[in-house]
């Protein structure tokens, strides 16, 4: 699918709408990522479904705001340039970068005895600016019954943060800077589908036809009713399930099947 020339510019309204909606979305996928499933969840997925899900508000607002003044909102770049937004937003919260950064930075010093004489081996190469080695705010976040928020806390918590703040920045330059580089290749001599993408890119089209196609209703239909099923079974335990997967590793038992 075809971007129209004047569907191609993005206004400074939808990166004023993206900056807000990554720090609630970044939210999102840690209370989901962290307290509903325990590890895991939408950030592991090739596509972040909680991004399609606020790209579909975002596309609903924009008709209606259409429809009502006769005037487009927001553009498909728009919704698209709001949708890489909030993706970023998402893989930096989620399960494989923040997630398992703040346990990491202060599991050194918390975990160093005499028996694994960590204090010798492993903390003289480990920069403090990088980690937590404060005994006490390291007891306070291991044991629980305390708060972040006193200026004790942070203060020991600043540097790091700070440091991986950078560095993680400086990470998604780089990655941004390789994307520039490699698109042109990719797109229009390689010219790969990016099959990923096609849900999105349908779903933010000016023409709407997403919308008016019966399979797509239909799979939405049948993949709500048993997530909802699924869902209600959760809460009730004895509301019937519908199995989705069928666990396999029992039939290969013997390597390199069973890795």
């Amino acid at each position: 699918m075809q971007i129209k020339s004047e569907d191609k510019k993005v206004h400074l309204k939808a990166i004023f709408i993206g900056v807000l909606m990554m720090p609630i979305h970044s939210y999102w996928i840690s209370k989901i990522e962290g307290i509903v499933y325990k590890g895991g969840g939408a950030s592991t997925d090739s596509l972040i479904w909680t991004t399609v899900y606020n790209m579909a508000i975002l596309v609903v607002i924009s008709y209606l705001i259409k429809r009502w003044g006769h005037k487009t909102f927001l553009s498909q770049a728009d919704i698209l340039a709001i949708f890489s937004m909030c993706n970023i937003a998402a893989c930096v919260a989620g399960h494989d970068m923040v997630q398992i950064l703040v346990p990491l930075i202060t599991y050194p010093h918390w975990n160093a005895t005499p028996e694994n004489e960590w204090g010798q081996v492993l903390l003289p190469y480990l920069r403090n600016a990088t980690i937590v080695s404060d005994r006490l705010t390291l007891s306070d976040y291991y044991t629980g019954e305390s708060s972040l928020y006193n200026i004790r806390t942070l203060s020991y918590l600043l540097k790091p943060f700070l440091s991986w703040s950078g560095f993680i920045a400086v990470l998604l330059m780089v990655a941004l800077s390789l994307n520039v580089l490699i698109h042109r290749k990719w797109t229009e001599v390689d010219r790969l589908s990016y099959p990923v993408v096609q849900l999105p890119l349908h779903l933010s089209a000016p023409n709407k036809e997403f919308f008016s196609n019966k399979l797509v209703w239909l799979g939405i239909g049948t993949s709500g009713t048993i997530q909802m099923i699924n869902n209600i079974h959760r809460i009730f335990p004895a509301f019937p399930y519908i199995r989705l997967y069928y666990e396999l590793g029992q039939y290969f038992t013997d390597p390199p099947w069973n890795a």
